[in-house]
């Protein structure tokens, strides 16, 4: 027999072989190939991989397909950080003869991507890789046994889901991965390309980089192109090149320029529906990143935004433009930023620490601190705000003012605002964690001497506020508080005390007039007047919220109106006698005192005077509930005539409950007697009320002409 044919018969025999090995390899398992794999995912990850089923196909080229692929997270095989329903791989078979398996396509079907961080920040995406042991690194003691490198040539994964959790910071997220391809990973060019589909959003990422494997090159240029969409419009784009040093950490050096922009920052929850991002528009971002040893630094950055509609975190704020630039790593950031606080137009400018120290206080804030030098704006008037802001320590002297500041609705209003004085604390980022008014009083030092040329306060003014306010070892005071208004010189103190786990708080009114709608929100009661109401006393209290306040008040207070007005309504159903009077009636003084105890108002002076009507009495008010226990005894004039009974309020302030009450003998009774109008009771009902301070007085009684009847009938607002 002829070589030739002797050659052709051993082909021929070679082919069969191999096409049964390729059946019989294709219908078992190739545990053989499995444990070489596993064995090198483990050495490289430090992670332990699991396979359910892997078969392999020789013909018409070498295939391996694995089914249930497995990898878990650091410390745990119950949960995984990589899931894939098939992985279907084409394998080069002679470099296994170097002990390198190269898989020049990969295919991945479902793969599901948890990256997590715990409270800890220990992160599953950072892998530890097996050390050789002395037995690993001399194949001869250890019975031949050699490492295996994995080389990826060709990457692509369809219908995927990548997930994070992080519980140091408390957010999450998923983005759904439409196709994911990565081609020539083992050359010294890879590229990238990425489709994401969300709702009605789609991202699009493209990208090339240096040599990653088997060996990631020195040098590593990068080059990654973002496009986002939504509903098939564009509505963004993001950038990055240059190049970065790879290697040990003290190693790594960075040069890379960034860059993006957003039509409408809302448009990013077709991915994160449930962001609950603000209204932004028109926002830019580019600069360059640059460093060495591991800490990347920015070089300098540009950040411009139109308009930000912060309403959803702070209410009525909004920013017309915020503008952040920095021209080196070491020039100060020049800060912008203009919009509306509470209808308030207000500006901020200045300067704050430069982009090597924002990098820094990113990096590490708690070691970290800058210079700021920043003015409030408000048209031509400003606060300036100079000091150093560090993680730990910031210190600030304030001095300025304010044209006009609106503090929020129903809020009171200023004019000509001056604040000078210092505020310093050694626990910055504690205050910017938690920022409620106990910890800032907790962990702030200051002394501030502030005043306004005017306040305004649900129809009342004020001239000349000037307050001395020092807040020091968890003790605010505020002492004095003095302006002018109504006539009269005020003066208040005011003291909140977080030095014990129970803040406790103590106000002072010697005295402070006040919109009765205002005292009544701090009682928690709704009032049947309406005025000025001239406030004295002394109450301290005890709690975290307004209800354990009430609950835990102690002290005595008076409260008195002149010339005010009541409810009609309320007037009617205290003469128990049901006159129809119209809209409200004019109140000449009104006036009680009371002692507050386990969050009860003892009402130990109760009165009122109008021009043909007047009570007396005393009761109780609950300052939770706002239950009344009010014994009242009207007395209604009538020409020349009064007519007085004993009345019983009961029920709450916001829904009372009036019916006569028995005398102590147990019987009803109406008092019937002769008033010649000569009777006026405010002067001393005043004096009771204020504490014997000096106060407005009420217009002195009318002298009507005309019949008595028919006055009286025009103060009940029956005529004009």
């Amino acid at each position: 027999m002829r070589l030739k044919t002797k050659l052709g018969l051993l082909a021929g025999a070679a082919i069969v072989l191999a096409g049964g090995g390729c059946v019989i390899s294709a219908t078992q398992d190739a545990g053989w190939l499995r444990t070489r794999i596993v064995s090198a995912v483990e050495k490289k990850t430090g992670r332990h991989l699991t396979i359910d089923q892997l078969h392999v196909w020789l013909l018409p080229f070498p295939w391996v397909e694995a089914q249930g692929v497995h990898l878990s997270d650091p410390g745990s095989d119950a949960h995984d950080m990589f899931s894939a329903a098939s992985v279907r791989v084409r394998l080069s078979v002679l470099p296994l003869f170097q002990h390198r398996v190269v898989f020049s396509n990969v295919s991945i079907s479902q793969p599901q991507i948890m990256l997590h961080r715990d409270e800890d920040g220990q992160s599953n995406w950072h892998f530890n890789p097996q050390q050789n042991t002395p037995e690993e690194a001399t194949p001869a003691a250890s019975g031949g046994r050699v490492n295996w490198d994995i080389v990826i040539a060709n990457l692509e994964l369809t219908q995927g889901d990548l997930q994070w959790q992080d519980e140091l910071k408390h957010r999450s997220g998923e983005l759904p991965v439409e196709k994911f391809e990565a081609g020539a990973l083992d050359t010294d060019a890879p590229s990238f390309h990425l489709d994401a589909l969300k709702n009605k959003g789609k991202l699009s990422v493209d990208g090339q980089t240096g040599r990653l494997f088997p060996h990631p090159a020195t040098q590593m240029p990068v080059q990654i192109k973002a496009a986002f969409s939504v509903d098939g419009q564009p509505a963004g784009l993001a950038h990055i090149d240059g190049t970065l040093t790879t290697g040990e950490p003290e190693q790594r050096e960075y040069a890379l320029r960034f860059g993006g922009s957003l039509g409408q920052l809302q448009a990013v929850q077709a991915f994160f529906p449930r962001a609950g991002l603000p209204h932004a528009e028109n926002i830019s971002v580019n600069g360059m990143i640059g460093g060495k040893a591991g800490i990347p630094q920015l070089q300098n950055f540009h950040i411009h935004t139109g308009t930000f509609d912060l309403r959803p975190y702070k209410k009525d704020v909004v920013l017309e433009h915020l503008t952040l630039d920095a021209a080196q790593s070491d020039s100060p950031v020049a800060l912008d930023l203009a919009g509306t606080a509470e209808g308030t137009s207000l500006g901020l400018k200045g300067t704050v620490g430069t982009a090597e120290q924002i990098m820094t206080w990113l990096h590490a804030p708690a070691e970290s601190s800058m210079p700021v030098s920043l003015t409030l704006t408000d048209s031509d008037a400003g606060v300036h705000f100079t000091g150093e802001l560090g993680g730990q320590h910031s210190a600030f002297d304030i001095q300025g003012q304010l044209k006009h500041l609106a503090t929020g609705p129903s809020q009171p209003v200023f004019d000509g605002l001056s604040v000078k004085g210092h505020v310093e604390t050694d626990e910055t980022l504690e205050l910017t964690k938690v920022h409620s008014f106990a910890n800032i009083v907790r962990n702030l030092t200051a002394q501030l001497d502030v005043s306004a040329a005017r306040v305004a306060w649900a129809g009342q003014s004020w001239e000349a506020l000037s307050a001395h306010v020092v807040n020091s070892n968890g003790r605010l005071v505020a002492d004095p508080i003095q302006a002018r208004g109504s006539g009269v010189q005020q003066s208040a103190r005011f003291v909140y005390d977080v030095t014990q786990e129970i803040p406790a708080a103590e106000l002072s009114a010697h005295p402070v007039v006040l919109p009765l709608q205002v005292v009544d929100a701090w009682m928690g009661v709704q009032s049947w007047l309406k005025g000025e109401a001239f406030v004295v006393g002394t109450v301290s209290a005890r709690g975290r919220d307004m209800s354990a306040l009430r609950q835990t008040a102690a002290g005595h207070v008076g409260i008195s109106v002149v010339d005010g007005k009541v409810g009609s309504k309320i007037l009617s159903s205290l003469t128990m006698n049901k006159i129809p009077m119209k809209q409200e009636v004019s109140v000449r003084c009104f006036g009680t005192h009371m002692q507050l105890a386990d969050g009860v108002a003892t009402i130990d002076l109760l009165g009122l005077q109008s021009r043909f009507l007047s009570l007396h009495g005393h009761g109780t008010v609950n300052l939770n509930t706002t239950d009344l226990d009010l014994h009242l005894a009207p007395t209604l004039m009538l020409a020349g005539n009064s007519a007085e009974s004993d009345v019983l309020v009961s029920g709450s302030s916001y829904n009372p409950v009036i019916k006569m009450e028995p005398n102590s003998s147990g019987r009803y009774g109406l008092t019937i007697g002769k008033n010649d109008g000569e009777d006026d009771s405010c002067p001393a009902l005043l004096s009771s009320a204020r504490e014997g301070e000096a106060g407005p007085e009420p217009a002195p009684p009318a002298k009507e002409k005309g019949g008595k009847v028919m006055n009286m009938l025009r103060g009940l607002g029956l005529f004009h």
